[in-house]
């Protein structure tokens, strides 16, 4: 029997998922992913661990009984979205990863906002406001106060296209992870339009050249196939946005349909086939199938608050045990409320505070 493999980069964990001709899942193989805080506000992942968690959960996958006598026809990807992910002309990370979940970038933000206009022109190109996760606004961030690493990069990734490159050796970026922000979502292309109003366009020659989510964007090297134990020569696609791929793997689409997404960020998606803003909140992204949008409510933290919860209130992190103590407790907590604002706020409102 053929299969086919599917990775998850997420901020939280790395899954590595086998797939049979039904596409019925088989096997499962995660790992935890470590995000660095160095000050307040930051978020950052060392992007050399990230591929080695990859590694890890593939060499389990290909360590199973069912993959002796069968072969993988390919591998799809997706991977936690907006964010920056640097590498020198030799594919070596310059730093650590900047994520989609850190503030840094609040106070420039905030400058821009002032702008009048501004950010309804860009939304008017890219689809969203202006917020610290943003790639666009992080590299303005790099290009106030970290000049030097502007200059030692010779490509931009996302986190998905990260791991396509290490896995196939080729630069390649993808429609749905660009179009968080620097996508003319209308033309499919780069806005050079963006990248000069937030005087960023000397970042232009970081981009590689783009693809749609269905395309092959290069095949396992004989290098990561020595490594993991796949085989030379699987085709391995361009990928999708986490919350793009989520849409397409659930069935949302169809105009008007809607899903939740419970992780990292908890966020509400309504599939629709034109830009039309439903209110000044909102933001979109395209889909992974081509030629559709999901109209995004993304928070900025989801399950985060579960584990400080854990970390803080709970004696250990078996939740059955912990469930058993929370029937215990009469309704309403005796009046305690908690907000899940944990590290700002970007929807349904943006506060960075």
């Amino acid at each position: 029997m053929d299969y086919y493999l599917g990775i998850d980069v997420g901020t939280s964990k790395v899954k590595s998922v086998l797939f049979d001709t039904h596409f019925n899942e088989c096997l499962v193989a995660s790992v935890d992913n470590l995000t660095l805080s160095p000050r307040p506000g930051y978020a950052e992942q060392d992007m050399q661990s990230l591929w080695l968690g990859v590694v890890s959960t593939l060499k389990t996958v290909m360590a199973s009984p069912l993959l002796r006598q069968n072969t993988i026809r390919s591998i799809g990807i997706t991977g936690q979205g907006e964010g920056v992910w640097l590498v020198d002309k030799q594919g070596h990370p310059i730093r650590n990863a900047i994520l989609w979940s850190d503030t840094r970038s609040a106070a420039l933000v905030e400058q821009f906002k002032q702008q009048p206009g501004l950010e309804e022109q860009l939304f008017a190109i890219n689809g969203t406001p202006l917020l610290p996760c943003n790639s666009s606004l992080i590299l303005s961030w790099l290009q106030q106060y970290e000049p030097e690493t502007l200059a030692q990069a010779d490509r931009f990734f996302f986190a998905k296209d990260w791991i396509r490159y290490q896995l196939t050796g080729e630069s390649w970026l993808e429609i749905s992870d660009t179009g968080t922000s620097l996508l003319d979502l209308q033309r499919g292309e780069l806005s050079h339009e963006v990248l000069t109003q937030l005087g960023i366009t000397n970042t232009a020659r970081l981009f590689p050249p783009l693809l749609p989510s269905a395309a092959v964007a290069g095949h396992i090297t004989a290098e990561a196939a020595q490594i993991i134990g796949l085989e030379a020569g699987i085709p391995v696609c361009a990928g999708a946005l986490d919350v793009s791929a989520t849409a397409l793997g659930m069935g949302a689409v169809n105009h008007g349909d809607v899903y939740t997404i419970l992780g990292t960020t908890c966020c509400t998606g309504i599939v629709c086939h034109d830009i039309k803003r439903i209110n000044r909140k909102t933001r979109f992204v395209p889909h992974a199938l081509s030629d559709n949008y999901i109209n995004l409510f993304a928070m900025q933290s989801g399950t985060p608050n579960i584990d400080w919860a854990l970390s803080q209130l709970a004696e250990n992190s078996d939740f059955s045990h912990i469930s058993t103590q929370l029937k215990a407790i009469p309704a309403g907590c005796g009046g305690v409320f908690y907000q899940p604002y944990i590290n700002g706020e970007r929807a349904p409102f943006y506060s960075p505070s």
